[in-house]
C-alpha cells in the first residue's frame, strides 16, 4: 500500500536512510558481527521503551509547531558515522515529536516495537490528549506494534472480589485498543510504609521498608497494606484474569527488588532477597518477568551478603530458573562505577552513587547517552572490559542462550533524554541512541 510521503514522513524516512548509512559505525561497538547467519534478534521483536524517549514524545511535533507558529525544536540525530566518530552528529535538523512523529521516525530506523509507560503527549498537540484509537491508528500507521505497558500495577485488583477494579476494567480496554497483548507494572510486588513510629502513636513503628510478609493494618487508620504473600497472590490472581483475555502479566522488578526481607515474624527470610520470594511464589505461566538488565544487574551489587560482604545472588542463574517466565528484556546499557560500593545488613550505606553509569563522555566535551552494546552490561567480560561483572556475560550471549520461546527486546536509556537548555543542549539524543543502538543490534548475527 502506497502512502503520501508528508513532510512527517519524510524526515523520518530521511532518518532511516541515515541510520542505514552509520549501520556499521553504530554496529561495531559490539563486536561479534557479520553479514551472514540468523539474527541473534529477530528484527520484528525489536522495539523501545517509552521512557528511554519521554522527552521526544511530550514534545510538540513539527507539524504542530508550524501549525501553532513556533519554532519546532531543533537537534542531532546522527551522521553516517556515529558513534565511532562522536563528532560525526549529522546536520541540526527539526526533532519529531509527539506520538505520530515519534512512531514514524522509530519505523523508519528498524524499530517495530513501543512499550508505553503513560499515555499522554504534549497536550497543545490536538488541543486534548490523545484517544486510545488514535493512538493506536499513529502505531499501524507506522508499522508499529504496542509490545506493553508498565501501566498495570496491582492497584487494579479488588481482593474483595477477586477481579479488577471498575478503573482497572477501564485503563484495560484502553491499552486492549492500542493492541497489547502483555501488560505489568515496574517497582516492587509489595509497597511498605518506611520503618518510622506511626504519627498518631510514636510506641508504634511502621513495619520495615525492606519488606514484610504479611499483611499490615495500621492501628490508627485500620489501612491495610499488603505484604508479599498477599501480593502474590494478588498477581497470580491478576495473570489468571488477563491470561483468560489473550493478555500476558508480568513485572519489570528495579534494583529495590533484591532488597533482604527483615520481617521480625519471619527471622528465616533475613537472608532471602525479596525478588526470590517473588519467584518461589508466583506462577512463572501467570506472572512473567522483563529482565531490566541494568536494574537487576545494579540489586546483585547494591545488596551484599551480611556475611561475605559480596554479591550472593546471580542474576544470570536466575534467569535460567526462571526462563519459562522471561517475557523480555530492556536492554539498557551501563559502564561500572568503580566508586561505587554496596551495603550489608548492619553494614555501611551504600555509597559513591549508582552501580553502572549510563552516560560518559565520548570526547572531553560531549556527554554522550552509552548505546546498547557498548557498556561493560552489554559487551560482558573481556580485555576492553576489565570492570564487567562476571555474573553479566553480555547482550549478545544472553539473548542467544536463555533458551526457551522467543522474547521481546527493548532498547532503553534512563538518561535517553539530554539536557534541553544550556551550552550542552542536546535535545536530539534519545532519537540519537534509539537509532544507533537498533543499528548496532539488528548487525548481531548467531
Amino acid at each position: 500500500m502506497s502512502r503520501k510521503l508528508s513532510r512527517r514522513r519524510f524526515i523520518g524516512a530521511s532518518a532511516g536512510a541515515a541510520a542505514a548509512v552509520s549501520l556499521g559505525g553504530a554496529s561495531a561497538t559490539l563486536g561479534r558481527i557479520g553479514g551472514g547467519g540468523r539474527p541473534t534478534i529477530p528484527p520484528g521483536l525489536l522495539g523501545v521503551q517509552q521512557f528511554s524517549v519521554r522527552d521526544a514524545t511530550a514534545r510538540l511535533s513539527i507539524a504542530a509547531s508550524q501549525r501553532l507558529g513556533v519554532s519546532p525544536t531543533m537537534g542531532y540525530l546522527g551522521g553516517p558515522n556515529y558513534p565511532n566518530d562522536p563528532t560525526d552528529l549529522g546536520p541540526l535538523v527539526p526533532l519529531p515529536g509527539g506520538y505520530a512523529e515519534v512512531f514514524d521516525y522509530l519505523a523508519s530506523v528498524g524499530i517495530r516495537g513501543f512499550e508505553f509507560f503513560q499515555s499522554t503527549q504534549n497536550v497543545n498537540e490536538l488541543g486534548r490528549q490523545p484517544t486510545a484509537e488514535e493512538i493506536r491508528s499513529y502505531l499501524d500507521a507506522a508499522g508499529l506494534k504496542a509490545t506493553g505497558t508498565h501501566q498495570f500495577g496491582l492497584g487494579n485488583f479488588d481482593p474483595a472480589t477477586g477481579n479488577l477494579t471498575a478503573n482497572g476494567e477501564t485503563l484495560f480496554t484502553f491499552l486492549q485498543t492500542l493492541g497489547m497483548d502483555a501488560m505489568g507494572f515496574s517497582g516492587n510486588l509489595s509497597q511498605l510504609p518506611n520503618n518510622s513510629p506511626d504519627p498518631a502513636n510514636p510506641a508504634v513503628n511502621l513495619p520495615a521498608s525492606s519488606g514484610w510478609v504479611e499483611d499490615y493494618t495500621n492501628p490508627r487508620t485500620g489501612a491495610v497494606t499488603f505484604g508479599f504473600k498477599s501480593r502474590s497472590e494478588h498477581a497470580n490472581r491478576l495473570g489468571e484474569i488477563l491470561q483468560s483475555r489473550g493478555v500476558s502479566y508480568f513485572y519489570h522488578p528495579e534494583q529495590d527488588n533484591y532488597r533482604f526481607f527483615n520481617d521480625p515474624a519471619h527471622p528465616e527470610l533475613n537472608g532471602t532477597h525479596r525478588i526470590e520470594y517473588v519467584m518461589a511464589h508466583t506462577d512463572p505461566a501467570l506472572f512473567g518477568w522483563e529482565i531490566d538488565v541494568l536494574h537487576n544487574w545494579s540489586g546483585r551489587l547494591r545488596f551484599l551478603n551480611a556475611t561475605t560482604h559480596q554479591p550472593d545472588i546471580s542474576v544470570w542463574r536466575l534467569a535460567q530458573a526462571e526462563k519459562r517466565r522471561v517475557l523480555g528484556w530492556h536492554i539498557k546499557d551501563g559502564f561500572r562505577n568503580t566508586a561505587y560500593s554496596g551495603t550489608w545488613t548492619g553494614g555501611p550505606p551504600e555509597s559513591g552513587g549508582s552501580p553502572y553509569l549510563q552516560t560518559f563522555n565520548r570526547t572531553p566535551t560531549f556527554v554522550d547517552a552509552i548505546i546498547s552494546g557498548e557498556g561493560d552490561l552489554g559487551a560482558g567480560p573481556g580485555i576492553n572490559h576489565p570492570n564487567a561483572d562476571p555474573d553479566c556475560p553480555g547482550f549478545k550471549y544472553m539473548f542467544e542462550n536463555l533458551g526457551g520461546h522467543q522474547r521481546l527486546y527493548l532498547i532503553e536509556s534512563d538518561s535517553g533524554p539530554g539536557p534541553t537548555t544550556g551550552p550542552a543542549a542536546d535535545p536530539g539524543r534519545s532519537l540519537r541512541h534509539a537509532k544507533a543502538s537498533a543499528a548496532a543490534l539488528l548487525s548481531l548475527r548467531v
